[in-house]
């Protein structure tokens, strides 16, 4: 079974950020199949700099709609 922690979760529980204590794995979760971009750079950046996670291999799920564009670096 695969550890995980939950670090950072939505007032509303709308998303959740969660990782692997290894920071190797990590997650967005949205209930939504679509996220502003604007809380989606927000949440890159704190698994980032809060959390201490690599994000430059996070791939987005391809969705019907919304955020599917590759991050720029």
């Amino acid at each position: 079974m695969l550890d995980y922690w939950i670090l950072e979760l939505d007032a509303n529980y709308q998303w959740a950020v969660i990782g692997h204590p290894n920071r190797k794995y990590a997650c967005i979760l949205n209930r939504q199949p679509t996220m502003d971009r604007g809380t989606y750079d927000i949440l890159i950046g704190l698994l980032e700099r809060k959390h201490g996670f690599n994000t430059k291999d996070l791939q987005l799920t391809p969705q019907d709609e919304g955020l599917n564009a590759p991050r720029e670096a």
